[in-house]
């Protein structure tokens, strides 16, 4: 959560620490503009919250993936002509 990330970097975790564990946890966060604002008035880098920022975009982009590579069906219309991948 983005409380975590703060209380981890007040207790002195690198951002590189930080970071590894949200990939590791595969979270995503959502941020809201706020949201920005307020990590960075919490003293988190501008390095970790742009990590942070792309944590959704990655996981957008992962599941387009997953979703472009799943088999896709055929169907038919009855009139010996199949519609889509096979």
């Amino acid at each position: 959560t983005q409380a975590d990330v703060v209380s981890r970097v007040k207790m002195g975790v690198a951002d590189e620490e930080i970071m590894r564990r949200i990939d590791e946890t595969r979270t995503v966060f959502r941020l809201s503009s706020e949201d920005v604002v307020r990590l960075r008035n919490e003293d988190i880098s501008d390095r970790l919250v742009t990590f942070m920022l792309d944590t959704y975009a990655r996981a957008a982009a992962a599941e387009q993936r997953r979703r472009d590579a799943e088999p896709r069906s055929s169907f038919s219309f009855g009139f010996g002509t199949s519609f889509g991948h096979h």
